[in-house]
């Protein structure tokens, strides 16, 4: 019975990270809206998530070893560059988009291992790699023969991602899981606040962070799309098994673009729907190798 409960409990974590992460992006548009840079909304965000993190896990950080602290740094220039790329994208597409491009990180993985094990993909990893990039171009190629640079600088955002995600799952074989998230929280939080003060004069801009919607958009991203869903799902992974957490995960991309639809009435024409659909048929195909059995 406990059993069957701390399932469900864990389904129900898993799907409102994903809520919590799709929101994500609509928070983000509205940030840059309001005249700030995504260097200053991953900063933001990463202070805040960083400050609160290294008070409750206090403790727990300050035992970390020379090869933990090496190995968050790693996993946070990952982050740094999924953040990075996603934010400036954003700018130039829009969040339903980039939350199904972002997504496709979940493809991606099979390739990583490859690289590294010297293990080729099987044929529903390739034919989940083959719908993506139908599916992008579904989504993309609207106008000619062109990737847009929004959607460009996604596609970088999902390599970075997968690349984060496959380094976790080596490093969580090794080190405390926390102390990785926290260092590697630190660690993003640091070099975007860096690069923000060397490409833009932060101080003639500060007054732009500190207006109240900024405010308001920096703490949910921290919080609510960042320290919240990685703990939800974090602890859901425990009781669900590792497909299962994946696609429940990659639903995040559904639940951004609901919210794109509900806030800033975006209109996705078939061609996109077709596009999506796709992505999401990739993403099952990859991840369950079309076996459902629990």
């Amino acid at each position: 019975m406990v059993k069957t409960i701390n399932y469900k409990l864990a389904t129900i974590f898993i799907l409102l990270g994903s809520v919590l992460f799709g929101g994500g992006y609509v928070v983000s548009v509205i940030g840059l809206g309001h005249g700030l840079t995504p260097l200053e909304l991953i900063a933001g965000r990463m202070f805040i998530a960083s400050v609160l993190l290294n008070i409750i896990f206090f403790k727990k950080i300050i035992t970390n070893s020379p090869a933990e602290i090496i190995a968050g740094i790693i996993l946070g220039i990952t982050m740094f560059g999924a953040f990075t790329f996603q934010k400036i994208g954003l700018q130039y597409t829009t969040a339903s988009i980039s939350a199904f491009i972002s997504s496709i990180y979940v493809v991606i993985i099979p390739f990583i291992h490859w690289m590294y094990y010297k293990k080729a993909p099987d044929r529903f990893s390739n034919m989940g790699a083959v719908l993506t990039i139908i599916g992008v171009g579904f989504i993309s190629l609207n106008d000619g023969l062109y990737i847009s640079l929004g959607i460009t600088l996604t596609l970088i955002c999902a390599v970075f991602n997968a690349v984060q995600i496959f380094s976790m799952e080596i490093y969580n074989k090794k080190f405390d899981p926390i102390k990785l998230t926290v260092t590697m929280m630190n660690t993003c939080f640091i070099a975007s606040f860096l690069l923000t003060i060397y490409l833009q004069d932060f101080y003639s801009h500060q007054t732009l962070v500190f207006e109240p919607v900024n405010i308001a958009v920096l703490f949910y991203l921290g919080i609510m799309s960042t320290i919240l869903p990685f703990l939800l799902q974090n602890i859901g992974q425990k009781y669900v098994s590792a497909t299962k957490a994946s696609l429940m995960m990659s639903t995040e991309a559904i639940f951004g673009t609901l919210f794109s639809i509900i806030v800033f009435s975006e209109a996705l024409n078939a061609q996109m729907i077709i596009g999506c659909f796709l992505i999401i048929a990739a993403i099952v195909i990859a991840e369950t190798k079309l076996q459902f059995k629990d």
